[in-house]
């Protein structure tokens, strides 16, 4: 069971890393940085969450703050050798 949390825990990590990378790339990219200039011109105001990739960074850092946790509370708790 403790190794089924522990590759649990890795696979949040590791998904969780890759969709918060997307959406960083997804905020920085040419066309997200067009849509924000075009709308401070026309003095459209929008919503942070409405960002392209803030989601996705979002979900992607839950993700791995799932994983620690699995990783580092329950995957490393259980009886300890000599205890």
């Amino acid at each position: 069971m403790k190794m089924i949390l522990i590759l649990c825990g890795v696979l949040f990590l590791l998904l969780g890393g890759h969709v918060f990378m997307a959406g960083l790339e997804d905020y920085h990219s040419e066309s997200a940085r067009m849509a924000r200039r075009i709308g401070s011109r026309l003095n459209i105001s929008r919503p942070f969450w409405n960002e392209p990739g803030v989601r996705e960074m979002a979900i992607g850092r839950s993700s791995m703050v799932a994983g620690a946790v699995l990783l580092i509370f329950i995957g490393g708790a259980g009886s300890r050798p000599g205890t």
